[in-house]
């Protein structure tokens, strides 16, 4: 899994971030994060699972398609956690999904254009 302590605090780029096609996308991306951050804490804090659920998983392939595979690869942490433990991850598994929810939302507070 993604360590995100203290060392993993420096910008994440995309993969793609010296192409120009993908300049206007990655922007639009980028600008629609502190967002889709704002949903996932919500969902959190409101223990909706499936709304959290679908969100990780469009964060999961949206991540991986505009090139930020730190984004996919804890999103589909976070979704896979909730597919495995339903409900559950909101009641004796709620710790361990703030731990993971935690990682995701780092990650994204971190991608810069």
């Amino acid at each position: 899994m993604y360590s995100d302590g203290p060392q993993d605090s420096q910008p994440i780029y995309s993969i793609y971030q010296d192409d120009p096609e993908m300049a206007d996308i990655l922007d639009l991306f980028i600008q629609e994060l502190p967002e889709r951050i704002a949903k996932l804490e919500g969902f959190l804090h409101s223990h909706d699972e499936r709304s959290l659920r679908y969100l990780a998983h469009q964060l999961k392939g949206s991540g991986a398609g505009y090139g930020f595979g730190e984004i996919s690869e804890a999103a589909a942490n976070v979704e896979g956690f909730l597919v495995e433990n339903g409900n559950e991850a909101f009641d004796a598994q709620l710790v361990e999904l703030q731990k993971r929810m935690d990682t995701l939302l780092s990650i994204c507070r971190r991608v810069i254009r």
